[in-house]
């Protein structure tokens, strides 16, 4: 279980760089591991309760907010809303309740007032690497 105490607040919505998800909160960046298990599908839930795999702790997200998927199979990942009050959102798209997108690296994803941005393994790696 992952918990988030930080707010986050957005900066630039351009995808430019998929597993890990990170924000972008007034004082610092916080990033998240999402781990694949096994050779199915991987599913994260995310919300405000300790029954979410990733916990988020502030008013705008929904016990249950959403729910990221790895299909190990297809080699993808997607988010759908599930039924958050304050809403998901893909780089622009307001995604309906229990819709189901698929996500890319670099990807920004905003749920309820939290901006994160999602990165997959390697994006990550690159991420981390010294810019020129």
């Amino acid at each position: 279980m992952l918990h988030v105490d930080q707010m986050v607040l957005p900066e630039e919505m351009d995808p430019t760089e998929m597993g890990m998800l990170k924000t972008r909160p007034i004082d610092r960046e916080v990033a998240f591991e999402l781990e694949v298990q096994g050779r199915g599908q991987t599913v994260v839930s995310i919300g405000r309760t300790a029954v979410s795999d990733v916990v988020v702790n502030d008013y705008t997200i929904s016990k249950r907010h959403a729910v990221l998927t790895f299909d190990a199979t297809a080699r993808r990942y997607t988010l759908a809303d599930a039924g958050s009050t304050n809403g998901t959102m893909v780089g622009t798209v307001h995604l309906e309740r229990d819709q189901t997108v698929m996500i890319e690296n670099g990807y920004w994803v905003t749920m309820g007032r939290l901006v994160c941005q999602f990165y997959t393994p390697r994006g990550f790696y690159n991420f981390l690497q010294p810019r020129a």
